[in-house]
């Protein structure tokens, strides 16, 4: 550093992420006889304006240490950058496992409880089913027609199914006026896409072939304001194979009075 002069701000740490976000972090190390120029009459201390105008973030925290005779300015820089003019860069993120769910929402539950002789009335699993011909077990036990096999499907109370939860992250300089609206209620698809911007103007979600039967359930976002905008993630999670329940999620379905007020 030098003895006489204006000390220089010195870029110390630069992360700009995903969705256009700036992090940063300018120091200024300053001796006694540099404080009046960054410290004028009125007691504020300066901003270094030209990391501001070339990445577009805002000053939120400053702060000073001193280090044998030096004090040391930091001043923390957070926001969207200039680039994006204020326009929204939508992130999509694919979260996916297998979860255990009831044995009762297997598509084939309906034929083992009906035909198959696995279950009884009540919808317990028996310890033998009777192998009828014409039926799944003939077919699986083609030497055991009308005798007495150990339930196969004995014990079974899940199954592991294909889940999901598709993560949506976007910057916004105002909270969308109908964020919280449909939160804990089912959406299709292209409700999830609407009005989002795209590079080269194309869905990311065109190729994703959701199967035949599945819908998603919003759930609540979370947002952080980070400088000039905020940082906003949408969840919607992924029913299972038959679907998430229209009678409990779909508000068209609800005729009690006033039950649609909670939508």
């Amino acid at each position: 550093m030098e003895e006489k002069g204006t000390p220089t701000p010195v870029l110390e740490r630069l992360q700009i992420d995903r969705i256009g976000f700036v992090d940063a972090s300018v120091k200024i190390p300053l001796r006694a006889s540099d404080l009046g120029a960054w410290m004028p009459s009125n007691g504020n201390i300066n901003t270094p304006q030209a990391f501001k105008s070339v990445y577009g973030s805002i000053v939120t925290r400053m702060t000073a240490e001193t280090e044998n005779g030096v004090t040391m300015l930091r001043w923390l820089y957070e926001g969207l950058g200039s680039w994006l003019n204020g326009k929204s860069v939508t992130l999509y993120e694919w979260q996916g496992q297998m979860e255990s769910v009831p044995i009762q929402t297997h598509p084939n539950f309906p034929a083992w409880l009906n035909k198959n002789g696995y279950l009884d009335e009540m919808g317990n699993w028996i310890p033998f089913a009777t192998v009828t011909a014409g039926t799944t077990q003939a077919t699986l036990f083609p030497n055991a027609a009308g005798s007495q096999i150990r339930n196969p499907l004995l014990g079974s109370e899940s199954f592991l199914s294909m889940g999901a939860t598709l993560l949506k992250r976007f910057s916004s300089v105002m909270i969308p006026p109908g964020l919280l609206q449909g939160v804990g209620l089912i959406v299709e698809q292209g409700e999830i896409t609407a009005g989002d911007n795209y590079l080269g103007g194309t869905n990311p979600l065109q190729a994703l072939n959701i199967p035949s039967g599945r819908n998603f359930l919003k759930g609540t976002p979370s947002m952080t304001w980070r400088g000039n905008a905020w940082d906003i993630t949408c969840p919607y999670m992924m029913s299972g194979a038959g679907g998430i329940s229209k009678l409990i999620y779909d508000p068209t379905t609800w005729t009690a009075p006033g039950a649609t007020q909670f939508q």
